[in-house]
């Protein structure tokens, strides 16, 4: 056993410069790994970043459409009150005279907006007249639910300047309807008529449509833009997503391909080869493909190669001590000499035979 302890600190030794190896190479990886981490931090970003555009391309979209439908109740508030106007002067029915005040009321906030109030709803209540009329919604006036909605200060003064001018057209209107209630039998009928239908009325008409004409034109021009400008976010930082999903994929496989380059292999196998070594298994062979001469599964090979050769040398040494011994003891017997030996340390004496 004399052979046998620097064998042992030979292996430790070797292993010891394995695991030192081991280390300084693993120190190789940790900045690919923060890098790649880096980059899914910045593709998590970008994938954000991305869906809010989307989220902002489809919220200008619906500011568009709830847009035009807000200018266009305007329009089409003028229109049915001068048909419910004209329709009473020309039968008398007190329906559509209160449909009239329900139109300006509703139009000055002074009654609920009626849940589906668009363009035919008066067709369909004129078309059904008997049918339960829905009740709901919040009285607002239309032009603060355009300011609202974020009508800039240019078109809202159209818009207002439009209302204003349908307000005054309502005197005429109201000023007609007065005159089919008179008390001559059915009233000034054809005068009302002729005031409804007359030149100076049509041109209060278009002094409504005029400016609400306007505000569509600078509507469309300017929901476009906004639409214009989401997209083009959109579709840029949809590209820089997928520039940054490559980009992830890349230094993924980079610091995979640095990490099986410096073990030589996969981790599990750099485990079970430490694990093998680590219980004395020596002859197992260790396979190093080309190129990963300088790989931690190399070092374990070399290492491997050694603590093999310590353990065949030690076991030939303790061989030869065994055959050395027995010489002695054989060399004593015939001379009739004896030995002995003391352990200075545990004071152990021991006497040949």
């Amino acid at each position: 056993m004399v052979h046998s302890r620097p064998a042992v600190r030979i292996a430790g030794v070797q292993l010891k410069h394995a695991t030192m190896a081991f280390h300084d190479r693993m120190q190789l990886i940790p900045h690919r790994l923060w890098l790649t981490a880096a980059m899914f931090v910045l593709l998590a970003g970008a994938f954000g970043a991305y869906v809010n555009s989307e989220r902002q391309l489809d919220a200008a979209g619906e500011l568009r459409h709830r847009s035009f439908l807000l200018a266009d109740q305007l329009r089409q508030s003028s229109d049915d009150l001068t048909r419910m106007a004209r329709t009473y002067v020309a039968t008398g029915d007190p329906r559509y005279k209160a449909y009239y005040q329900d139109i300006l009321e509703i139009r000055d906030g002074q009654k609920p907006l009626p849940p589906g109030y668009l363009g035919a709803y008066w067709d369909l209540l004129l078309a059904h007249p008997d049918a339960p009329r829905p009740q709901g919604g919040h009285a607002v006036p239309l032009l603060e639910l355009m300011r609202e909605e974020g009508f800039p200060e240019d078109e809202l003064r159209k818009l207002a300047e439009a209302k204003a001018d349908s307000d005054r057209l309502t005197a005429i209107e109201f000023e007609a309807m007065k005159l089919v209630e008179s008390a001559v039998p059915d009233g000034d009928r054809p005068r009302a008529l002729r005031m409804l239908h007359d030149a100076d009325y049509h041109r209060a008409k278009a002094a409504i449509m005029g400016p609400i004409t306007e505000v569509y034109v600078s509507m469309d021009r300017r929901t476009t833009d906004q639409i214009d400008l989401a997209h083009r976010n959109s579709r840029l930082l949809r590209f820089v997503f997928i520039a940054c999903v490559l980009g992830a994929l890349l230094m993924l496989w980079r610091a995979y391909a640095a990490l099986r380059k410096t073990l030589g292999g996969s981790a599990e196998q750099v485990h079970q080869h430490i694990l093998g070594i680590g219980r004395g298994e020596f002859t197992t062979v260790i396979e190093i493909a080309p190129g990963m001469e300088d790989s931690v599964l190399a070092g374990l090979s070399a290492m491997q190669r050694k603590l093999q050769q310590n353990e065949e040398e030690r076991k030939q040494a303790d061989a030869e001590l065994r055959v050395s011994a027995e010489s002695l003891n054989e060399a004593q017997r015939i001379a009739h000499v004896g030995s002995w030996t003391l352990d200075i340390v545990s004071s152990q004496l021991i006497w040949s035979d």
